[in-house]
């Protein structure tokens, strides 16, 4: 089985997964995405329009202002299964016209997305229309990266904790090979490592964490959580890219993942080149070294200490 300790993720520290367990876990159908405006529901319209308008949740202050519509505000004060498929509707909605807010809420706004995402995924007597509905969040361009970035979050934990059908494979693994130039690559085979799918896709997270890590044209966040990725998996393949990434490193996080990488993954080659090494004098890079010192003696049988 392939799975990834949540304590040592890119993953958890990228994203900052402050809000995992919010949301019910409950709820009724979810009504289709909605499209355009001939299509939406007379809710739908409304949601539009006051959002359009910059209506206020009064009773909540500035800052609610700021994230989330009044009337979005007050269906996510509701269960789930307690909403109408109107209202449900308006959380879709809210979402789907986030490109609409400016960059300087951009906080603000994303923490009213993210307790819109947390319910939404609450509907889990609505599998697919919640899985349909963050694969689209997910894939759409026109919606800014930190939501899409946040709709996938959301999807991996989604897939994490549900057996996911086919579409969300796909969408993940489409992420994997074809957002390489983004954040977005790695985080999804993160997600990817992490879900119902990873037992029966190993050959396949396999090449993809191997090409991924080796991409010279990747995203370097993307490198690093594939690298991480693959140590996980105990993949040995990546032991090489992951000593490239320590000989290269420019930031603390580069450098305790190489140094995390080559201690699960490692061989007596490994050890060998980096007993050696210079320690490093910052607190936590130079912590992880030793861990990896003493995780490949402890494996290699090589009883001398540093």
């Amino acid at each position: 089985m392939v799975a990834l300790g949540s304590g040592a993720l890119v993953w958890a520290v990228v994203w900052q997964w402050s809000s995992r367990q919010q949301g019910a876990r409950a709820g009724r159908a979810l009504t289709a995405p909605l499209t355009n405006e001939n299509s939406a529901t007379p809710s739908a319209k409304l949601l539009r329009a006051v959002y359009r308008a910059g209506a206020s949740v009064a009773d909540e202050g500035e800052e609610s202002t700021a994230r989330t519509p009044a009337v979005v505000a007050e269906v996510l004060r509701r269960a789930p299964q307690d909403a109408t498929d109107d209202e449900r509707a308006l959380v879709w909605g809210f979402l789907r016209d986030a490109s609409q807010w400016g960059a300087e809420g951009e906080t603000l706004w994303l923490v009213g997305a993210d307790e819109a995402l947390s319910w939404l995924r609450g509907a889990t007597q609505s599998g697919d229309e919640v899985e349909t509905g963050f694969v689209e969040l997910v894939q759409n361009t026109k919606i800014p990266a930190a939501l899409r970035d946040f709709a996938l979050q959301h999807l991996g934990i989604w897939a994490e904790e549900h057996a996911a059908g086919p579409l969300v494979l796909l969408a993940l693994q489409t992420l994997v090979t074809a957002e390489s130039a983004s954040p977005l690559a790695g985080h999804a085979l993160q997600a990817l490592c992490r879900s119902c799918f990873a037992p029966n896709a190993v050959l396949w997270i396999r090449r993809a964490a191997l090409q991924l890590a080796t991409n010279p044209n990747a995203h370097p966040q993307s490198k690093i959580a594939a690298i991480e990725a693959a140590g996980h998996c105990g993949f040995e393949e990546i032991e090489p890219p992951a000593r490239e990434l320590l000989i290269h490193a420019q930031t603390v996080t580069e450098r305790i993942t190489a140094l995390q990488v080559l201690g699960w993954v490692g061989s007596r080659g490994t050890l060998e080149w980096l007993e050696p090494q210079p320690l490093f004098t910052e607190v936590l890079t130079g912590a992880a070294q030793k861990q990896a010192l003493r995780t490949l003696r402890q494996r290699w049988e090589v009883g001398a200490t540093r």
